[in-house]
């Protein structure tokens, strides 16, 4: 399974529309899409409350 279809099925819309809009710009080949999915590190961090 491909690492595009993987964020898929993991649901990751951001990853996604960034690979999309990332292809929208330059004609990229599946491989090279391939290759930043593999690079692309999803960290989810907690907002602070402000006092």
């Amino acid at each position: 399974m491909t690492k595009i279809k993987q964020l898929k099925l993991l649901n990751t819309d951001t990853v996604i529309d960034f690979l999309e809009h990332m292809q929208s710009i330059e004609n990229f080949e599946p491989w090279e899409l391939e290759l930043m999915a593999e690079m692309i590190q999803v960290k989810r961090i907690k907002k602070e409350k402000s006092f």
